[in-house]
């Protein structure tokens, strides 16, 4: 007769420890993955993010106040500009002479402009809310390349202009002509972050308001930008050299107006959209002359930055 032996009592516990062992590595492998998978993806998130608001800013600043052939000329009105259309709703500016078309001011027509904003910061914008402590960015400029008349878009605002004279107007009315004149789609927008609340969540967003088919109106978006701000290069005497940045807060109207400014500094703070539970470090940033913001809410973020230069040359020499 066989006789079948089982396990031991000391068998079968080493062997339930070894596989509690395994179980609970396997786990925590498993965890661990799972945590890495997260942490790329919201880094993924951010940074892309992040990217999407540097290109925005990048195209448009860095054509910013391009006027064709009045390019190197302030736009004054009555003299070498005249103005065939308006706006409605507006966004206007600070300084004397910063809506969206020149008025009748003997002062620079301003094609960029910046401000930090506060809890007492007002402009002539209906509806326009930045975040406290945020900056805003206008920018004015012509898209290239000049097109026809026969291509002009349906209610659309445009530029026509030869050496001596250019004229803003809107497609949908009498489309002025002038003597070698090029047509052209001027652009106006103004930058800034705004929090949105979405199924109870704050969502700080980067919004464009920008000259639609009658005046301003919401445009184009990024979630999850909380800041941006800027620094301005400054040539200060005019030897076509940037002589040192200045951040929004420290331009003077002065210098907003002798547009003497060659480069911009662009910096971003991108957040992601999800809080990260595991996150339990504090997290600082230094974004221009801002006061250094720190963050311990669960949300990771990242800061891009970039400087670029300006091409058009009316922003390097006098008025």
């Amino acid at each position: 007769m066989t006789k079948h032996a089982g396990f031991s009592l000391v068998e079968l516990l080493i062997a339930s420890t070894i596989g509690l062992v395994l179980t609970t590595g396997l786990y925590q492998l498993l965890s661990i993955s799972q945590q890495n998978s997260a942490d790329s993806s919201h880094h993924a998130q951010i940074q892309e993010s992040a990217n999407d608001a540097l290109n925005m800013l990048i195209k448009d600043i860095a054509q910013v106040g391009f006027m064709a052939d009045l390019s190197q000329l302030s736009l004054l009105l009555g003299d070498n500009v005249e103005v065939q259309t308006n706006a409605d709703p507006d966004c206007v500016g600070g300084g004397e002479n910063n809506a969206t078309f020149p008025s009748s001011s003997n002062t620079h027509f301003r094609t960029l402009w910046a401000m930090v904003w506060s809890s007492s910061s007002r402009l002539d914008c209906a509806g326009l809310s930045p975040k406290v402590g945020s900056e805003v960015i206008q920018i004015k400029r012509l898209q290239g390349p000049d097109t026809s008349i026969a291509n002009l878009q349906a209610n659309q605002f445009y530029f026509v202009s030869n050496i001596n004279k250019g004229i803003f107007f809107n497609s949908s009315e009498t489309i002025p002509t002038l003597l070698g004149g090029k047509y052209w789609r001027y652009l106006h927008r103004f930058y800034y972050i705004e929090t949105e609340s979405r199924d109870g969540v704050s969502l700080p967003v980067l919004k464009v308001r920008e000259l639609g088919s009658v005046g301003m109106v919401e445009a184009s978006y990024v979630d999850g930008i909380e800041q941006i701000a800027f620094s301005f290069g400054i040539d200060s005497n005019n030897d076509g050299n940037v002589d040192g940045y200045l951040a929004t807060s420290g331009m003077s109207s002065l210098q907003w107006d002798s547009q003497r400014i060659l480069a911009v500094t662009i910096y971003v703070v991108a957040r992601a959209l999800e809080k990260d539970e595991a996150l339990k470090f504090n997290k600082s940033f230094k974004v221009s002359e801002l006061p250094v913001t720190g963050y311990s809410d669960g949300y990771r973020r990242f800061l891009a930055s970039t400087t670029i230069k300006i091409e058009n040359p009316i922003l390097r020499g006098d008025l």
